[in-house]
């Protein structure tokens, strides 16, 4: 019975430290949106999401790139192009004994691409073919992980043998809370001016999987020096936002037409003057009058 336990007991410790290891790596677990179809309106929202620094996405707009275990990953994907609105707001939990203080400065970044999936091992900074890929890329000793914020960005597993291997994420867009006095002063930033803890943005989308990482905006220079970090938590919505249908534009134009009419309530329209609705020689002519045979 004793060596059961023991062995039952040392089961659950592999186990236990497998998970912890996966969660150290990038996974969508829990955090899929799923299929987003902009023909119609729909919301979804994805609430008590964490990060463990409040630097992670602004760190990532360095030439040095950023650790990707100091974002969060999620993923959707576009059954068609289309228009999707992005926010995300600093929120503060409880979960279990881990208080989480709100994100104060939150952005993010969207990229077509996603990370390697179960049952394939996860992706991570320290992989062999991901430290291969960096030094062959950024130079030794010049990367602190493989995020960008704002540029493409490859990452691979224990797995990966070659570049080939590496799963990759091509930029579409980002998002930031405040402007460059909290998130520095790289170009392409797209900061939405006030520094109130949410940040939205609405990017158009080709069809496609998407993944979309999140973390603090609050920048400290290139090693991070001073940066904070703990449990910092924040939700995600992600909206459609639908184009006008057919009948919905018929009826503008319909009902502009009869705006315009309506300010012109004289005679006929002469459509030999610009289209203006002018009646020329101050009255009109009608066939058939005596006005008409004389002239």
């Amino acid at each position: 019975m004793k060596n059961i336990f023991k062995n039952s007991f040392g089961l659950l410790l592999c186990w236990l430290g497998l998970i912890s290891l996966g969660q150290s790596h990038i996974s969508y677990f829990g955090r899929d949106f799923g299929a987003l179809d902009p023909t119609s309106p729909q919301v979804v929202v994805l609430s008590s999401q964490s990060v463990r620094s409040d630097f992670g996405w602004a760190s990532g707009t360095d030439a040095n790139l950023e650790d990707s275990h100091k974002l969060r990953a999620f993923k959707f994907s576009m059954a068609r192009s289309g228009d999707v609105q992005i926010r995300v707001e600093g929120i503060s939990f409880v979960s279990g004994s881990t208080s989480f203080s709100a994100l104060l400065r939150p952005a993010f970044s969207v990229y077509q691409g996603l990370a390697h999936e179960s049952p394939a091992l996860g992706d991570h900074d320290t992989s062999p073919i991901s430290a291969t890929y960096n030094d062959t890329t950024y130079g030794p000793g010049n990367w602190l992980g493989s995020f960008r914020a704002l540029n493409d960005w490859k990452i691979g597993n224990d797995d990966g043998e070659t570049f080939a291997d590496l799963s990759s994420f091509t930029y579409v867009g980002n998002g930031a809370d405040g402007s460059a006095a909290n998130y520095g002063a790289a170009a392409g930033i797209s900061g939405d001016g006030i520094a109130d803890g949410m940040v939205v943005q609405t990017l158009s989308l080709d069809p496609g999987s998407y993944s979309l990482f999140v973390g603090g905006a609050q920048y400290y220079g290139l090693m991070n020096s001073g940066g904070g970090t703990g449990s910092y938590g924040f939700s995600v919505t992600l909206t459609t936002i639908p184009e006008p249908s057919a009948l919905s534009l018929l009826i503008i134009a319909l009902g502009g037409l009869a705006l315009r009419r309506g300010r012109n309530p004289g005679g006929p329209m002469n459509l030999n003057d610009g289209g203006r609705g002018q009646v020329k020689g101050g009255k009109p002519k009608h066939i058939g009058s005596r006005e008409g045979r004389r002239g």
